[in-house]
């Protein structure tokens, strides 16, 4: 079950990532497997709920391919998504709504 400092922490950890790769994209069993520090929760329900709060605010996107697999990627909005991420990825910001909820 998600927590919600579980999920906050992984929202810093991939916003930070998104931030630093913005061309990512991949399934939530290659982003647990590839895009966190080796130290970070792995447990899906935590993970899902913070790629899920990501794009509630307008920064990641879902994609549904042919294989029937979800795709995660950033949506790229320009300095604007940039600075959104920048917020989210220190401890203490992450917000828990849509985007009314975000900081600038």
């Amino acid at each position: 079950m998600a927590t919600e400092p579980e999920v906050t922490r992984l929202v810093q950890l991939l916003s930070r990532y998104l931030r630093s790769n913005p061309h990512a994209c991949d399934t939530v069993d290659a982003i647990a497997r590839w895009w966190l520090q080796p130290d970070a929760s792995r447990d899906t329900a935590s993970l899902e709920a913070a790629l899920h709060r990501l794009e509630r605010l307008g920064l990641v996107e879902s994609l549904h391919a042919a294989d029937g697999r979800v795709r995660y990627r950033r949506i790229d909005a320009g300095p604007g998504t940039d600075a959104k991420l920048d917020a989210l990825s220190r401890p203490g910001t992450a917000p828990r709504g849509g985007p009314a909820a975000t900081r600038h």
